[in-house]
């Protein structure tokens, strides 16, 4: 399943950056009801982080940890999954920062890979369903705090 939603926000990447990366920021605007960084390491290739996400219906709560495996301040983020439940079997979130006239334009990118289990099937599923609606949401969030 790939998702990819673009949004503008009337500010530069070095203004809004510090959203997609500071817990407290991150916790204000996107689904997880927890992102935290697992070791010392705050930023740049090899950070690790650990999210967990409320899923209605299917599970209590999604746990994912990620390493990210590309970074280029105030341009682009890249992560993969390194553990997360069995029925998921990959997850890769980009975010990239386009400069544009009016400020920036943030695309948000996942790749993820069900499991074939009843469970992977149905989380897939019920994602594919509200997956384009979920990201939308969240791209409005984060232009909302960025531009308040």
């Amino acid at each position: 399943m790939r998702i990819e939603n673009s949004i503008e926000i009337a500010a530069t990447a070095e203004k809004f950056w510090h959203f997609l990366i500071e817990p407290e920021r991150v916790l204000r605007w996107s689904p997880f009801s927890k992102y935290e960084y697992t070791s010392e390491q705050r930023s740049g290739v090899g950070t690790t982080i650990h999210v967990e996400e409320k899923v209605p219906l299917l599970i209590p709560s999604l746990e994912v940890d990620f390493t990210v495996t590309e970074w280029i301040e105030n341009e682009k983020i890249v992560a993969e999954m390194q553990s997360g439940p069995g029925f998921l079997k990959e997850v890769e979130e980009k975010w990239l920062i386009e400069a544009i006239p009016s400020g920036s334009r943030v695309t948000y990118i996942e790749n993820a890979e069900f499991s074939r289990s009843i469970i992977g099937k149905l989380f897939g599923f019920f994602t594919q369903l509200t997956a384009d609606k979920n990201t939308r949401k969240m791209l409005l969030k984060l232009k909302g705090q960025v531009e308040a």
